[in-house]
C-alpha cells in the first residue's frame, strides 16, 4: 500500500480536502475519502440502516416484546427501543470505517 507521501495528490473523492483517513472500491475505483464523508458514505450507511433495522428489531423483541404487547407504552420504553436499534448501526459503522482505514507510515 502506497503511503501519503508517495501520493500527494491523494484528496476526498466526494468535497477535495486534502486529509484522507479511509479508502473503499466502487466500480474497480480506488476512492478515497475523509473522515466526515466516510461517515457519510452512502453505501456504508445504507447497509447500517439495514443491518439497524433486521438486528435491532430483533434485540428489541427480545428484550421488550412482552412490554409491547402488554403495555404501558412508557418514553422510557421509546427511548430504550431507539437505543435498541443505534447499538446495531454504530457497529456496523464502526465496522466498516474500522476496515477501510489507511494507515500511514
Amino acid at each position: 500500500m502506497k503511503t501519503e507521501k508517495e501520493e500527494p495528490h491523494l484528496v476526498c473523492h466526494t468535497c477535495g480536502r486534502p486529509i484522507v483517513r479511509y479508502r473503499t472500491v466502487k466500480d474497480s475505483q480506488v476512492v478515497w475519502l475523509c473522515g466526515r464523508d466516510a461517515a457519510l458514505y452512502r453505501p456504508w450507511v445504507r447497509n447500517g440502516v439495514k443491518t439497524a433495522l433486521v438486528v435491532g428489531t430483533i434485540l428489541a423483541l427480545i428484550n421488550h416484546g412482552s412490554t409491547y404487547w402488554t403495555g404501558p407504552w412508557t418514553t422510557e420504553l421509546f427511548v430504550k427501543t431507539g437505543l435498541t436499534y443505534c447499538v446495531p448501526y454504530a457497529v456496523s459503522m464502526w465496522g466498516a470505517l474500522s476496515a477501510s482505514r489507511v494507515h500511514h507510515a
